[in-house]
Order: structure tokens, then sequence, then C-alpha cells
């Protein structure tokens, strides 16, 4: 007997028992049947994939959904435990076209890494469940997995035409996030089980804090996401005469509005800001600036007849309008009290030991129980005998005890200090010059949409990270992913331009 029939054989045996398997727990262990067939249907996934299990990347990247489980992985750490694993496998038998070179990206990437592997030599973190003086390895884990996720897209070889896969697999992925976001917000037995991994910390602030709006923000990332989209493809003041295009750019603004979240207009005003510099010039941008103007005053005067609803409002609050009083006011407190809050953690020495090196991504067993101890006084509503180190409330005081200080660059001088800091801006800015230079070299060409779908984001995160809203958790992941993006356009795109230049402006003419 040949080894084709022994591989049916088995493949066949195999087969037959996990059917019959299947069919019992299906009965008596529903959650668990479900974990072995989605795990099934993965690791087929993966061998399927072979060589371009690097396109789980963009899929799962695009999903962006968190799930309810023990650890609440996300969809793109689901990818990049995938990537990683599959990689080393391909890479040990010997199976990969990998060349990993030693540029200025990878460069900065090795400085990030060291600035991480430096505060975690110093505060050593074990976990939670095993007792440890200082907790938090999981953070740890998650950036060291993103890390290697970047250096082994740095080095990967293959095909050109591939390539354009990443810009369709995330918008298959960002549509999919929308329709499941929504059918969990429908369906909220469902949508327990899940949420959006983008603007996490930003809802669980919304949810806890008093004083704050209604927001939505499974449609800020929606919008963010359509906004990119359009601005990867064309110029937002062509959308005049293509209205497919400016429908959907209708939609990216309303969601961003709706979301009711000011850090989401923000991103979708920069990303439009120079997709119309990179599409139409200063021109483009003049004549759109008139516009928005006129169009804000619209809005305004609308407002005052027919109201907009609320979360549009407080997301449109920092820009001059006729908004309602109220709702300016909660939006100018919300933003009063973070500067207070930066101000405690940089100014005093209460909350971090080491401002030069950092503290690290985890928590003295000291700092993990007072975390706890404030939870419990928030779930009681207990305010009497409440002692207070910095002298806020109870929310606030909360949140200078977990760190999350609504603000990147401060979390960032926590995690690995102001030397830290200023080397992962560095490496933020070189990462948005050569995302520049990737898209000038190839503009005219078939790869420009793809150019500015992965530059324009890296392009604006400097500005956006400083400025408007970030963590130094999000900002690893958007470095290591954005280095390890860079450097697979710059290792596998056509070198030669002239030649992709006319090949586009001849498919243009048929």
């Amino acid at each position: 007997m040949d080894s084709s029939k022994i591989k049916l054989i088995i493949i066949g045996a195999l087969a037959t028992f996990a059917a019959l398997y299947l069919g019992i727990t299906a009965a008596t262990a529903q959650i668990e049947t479900l974990a072995w067939v989605g795990g099934g249907c993965t690791l087929v996934t993966c061998l399927l994939l072979g060589r371009k299990i690097w396109m789980l990347l963009p899929l799962l990247g695009g999903l962006q959904l968190s799930f309810a489980v023990m650890g609440q992985p996300s969809t793109l750490l689901i990818g990049q435990f995938l990537f990683c694993g599959f990689t080393v496998l391909l890479l040990l038998t010997r199976q990969l076209p990998f060349r990993l070179q030693f540029t200025e990206m990878e460069f900065w990437l090795l400085i990030v890494i060291l600035a991480v592997v430096q505060v975690f030599a110093r505060n050593p973190v074990g976990l939670n469940i095993l007792g440890s003086s200082s907790v938090g390895a999981k953070p740890y884990a998650i950036f060291f997995i993103t890390a290697f996720t970047g250096v082994f897209m740095s080095g990967y070889q293959f095909k050109s035409a591939d390539l354009k896969w990443i810009f369709r697999l995330s918008v298959i992925g960002g549509i999919l996030n929308f329709f499941i976001m929504l059918f969990g917000t429908l369906v909220p037995t469902v949508g327990v089980y899940f949420k959006a991994a983008s603007g996490a910390s930003e809802a669980a602030a919304a949810t806890h804090d008093p004083e704050a709006a209604g927001r939505i923000p499974f449609l800020g990332t929606s919008g963010r996401n359509f906004a990119l989209w359009v601005n990867s493809r064309l110029s937002p003041l062509a959308t005049l005469v293509r209205p497919h295009w400016g429908f959907l750019l209708f939609i990216a603004l309303l969601f961003a509005g709706l979301s009711g979240y000011r850090n989401h207009i923000a991103w979708v005003a920069l990303i439009c800001f120079f997709g119309l510099l990179y599409h139409g010039g200063f021109t483009h941008l003049v004549t759109s600036s008139i516009m928005g103007v006129l169009a804000l005053t619209l809005l305004a005067l609308v407002n005052l007849t027919y109201p907009l609803p609320p979360n549009i409002q407080r997301a449109l609050s920092f820009l001059p309008g006729t908004w309602e009083s109220s709702i300016v006011q909660d939006a100018k407190n919300s933003t009063d009290w973070r500067v207070e809050i930066w101000k405690e953690v940089l100014l005093t020495d209460n909350w971090i030991t080491n401002k030069y090196l950092g503290d690290g991504l985890g928590f003295s067993r000291k700092e993990l129980n007072l975390q706890l101890s404030l939870m419990e006084a928030q779930r009681y509503g207990i305010t009497t005998g409440f002692r207070s180190i910095s002298g806020f409330d109870l929310h606030r005081e909360s949140i200078l005890a977990n760190g999350d200080y609504h603000s990147g660059p401060v979390q960032t001088v926590r995690t690995i200090g102001y030397i830290g800091l200023a080397l992962m801006l560095f490496a933020m800015i070189r990462l948005a010059v050569h995302s520049h230079r990737l898209i000038l070299r190839y503009r005219g060409t078939e790869w420009q949409p793809l150019c500015l779908f992965v530059g324009l984001p890296l392009i604006i995160n400097p500005i956006f990270f400083t400025f408007v809203f970030g963590t130094f958790q999000s900002q690893a992941v958007i470095l290591c992913m954005g280095i390890g993006y860079i450097r697979m356009l710059e290792n596998n795109l056509p070198s030669n331009t002239t030649e992709a230049s006319a090949t586009a402006s001849a498919a243009t003419a048929s």
C-alpha cells in the first residue's frame, strides 16, 4: 500500500473520531465543543495558509475585537501568537524565504525593546496567582510577542502582488468589526462575550465616570476605518464627484461624531488633512479648509433650531459653535481633571518612583492592594473613611493607582521614563519619515493606495499620541507593527517605480 493511501486512511480515521467526539460533547458541553471546533478550524486555516500565515495579521488586526474570556485576548494578539508560532516552524523546516536586515527601522525597534528590557530587569514581575511581590507579567508577554511579530514581519519575502491583501483583509476585518459590534449592541446577551479592542480604556473611563456623557466607542472605530479607506484611495475633495466615496466619508464623520469622543473626530480630521496633502497638495487643502469652515458654520446654525444629538455636540465641543453650555462645560471639566492628574503624576513622587528610567508595566504588591481597595470602595459606594493620597475623589484616585493616566506621554514616563519617552518619540518620527518617503516613491503607481493605507496612520501617530490620546501599550503595538509593515513594503514592493507607474497608467487608460 502506497503512502498516499496510508495518509488518507489516517486522516479519515481521525476525522471520524473527531466527528463522533464532537457529536457527543455537543449535547453535554457546548462551550467545550465550540472551543474544539474553533481550535480545529484555526489550525486547518494556518496549515492551508502556509507561507502566507502573515495574512492573519491584517485580517485579525482589522477585526479589532477582544473576547470576554480569561485574559481577554484581542484578535490581533491571537493573530500574533499564530503568526510567530508558525513562522518559527517554517524557519526551522526551511520552507520560508526570509532575510532579516539590520536597517534604521530595526535599530529603533531594538532600542524600544531594550528600553522595556532594562525596566523589567530593574523591576522584575511575576503573576498574581503565584503570590509574587510584584505582578504584571502579562503586559510584558504581550509586548514581547508584539515585538517579535515586528521582527519576523521585517524579514518576510514574497511576491509583491500578495501585498495588496493587506488592504483587502483589513477592510474585511473592519466591516466584520462593525456588524459584529452592532449585533452585540442590539443583542446584549451576545455582546457581553466580546468588545472593541480599541478604545477599551476610553469606554471604561466613560462607564465609571459619573460626569461622562453617553458614548458609543465602536462607532468611532468604524468611523476611523472608513476615513482611512477613503483617504487611501482619493482626496476627500474628490469625493464631491464620487458619490459612493463621498457617502462613505460622510458616514465616517457621522460615526466619529456619534461616538461622543473628541479624539475620534481629531483622528479623522488628521487623516483627511494628510490625505488632502498627498492627493491634491496645498490647493486641495485650502479649498477643503474653506468648505470645512462653512460646513461647521452650517452645523452650528442647524443646532440652534434642531439641536444635534448630545454625543455629536460633545465630540465637536472643542470647536467653535452653538453647542449646549452644559455639554461644553462637561468636556472642559473632563480635560481639566485630566490635567490635574498629569500634574499630580509628574510633579510629585507619589506615583512614579523613577521618572527617568521608568517603573515598568507591572505593579508592586502594595500598589495592587491599593487598586483592589479602591475598586471595592467604588463598588459599594464607600466615601466615608476614605483616605486619599492625592487629595482627589475616588474615581481619579483609582486612575492614579492603576496607571491609566489618559495621556500617552505621561503613561510612557511611568513605564520607561523620560529617556524612554524621548527614544520612543524619535522612533515614531523616524517611522513617519520612512512612511512619507514610501508614499512619495510610489505616488501615481498602483501601489499608492497601499502605501497611504499603511503610512497615513503612522504619519499622524506622533501628533495624535503626544497631543490627543494614547497609552504606552497601544503605542508599542502601533510602533512594532508599523515597523513590520513598512519593512514588508520596502522589501517586497517593486524597486522599479517607473515600470510600476507605466503599468498603473496603462490600467487606467484601459
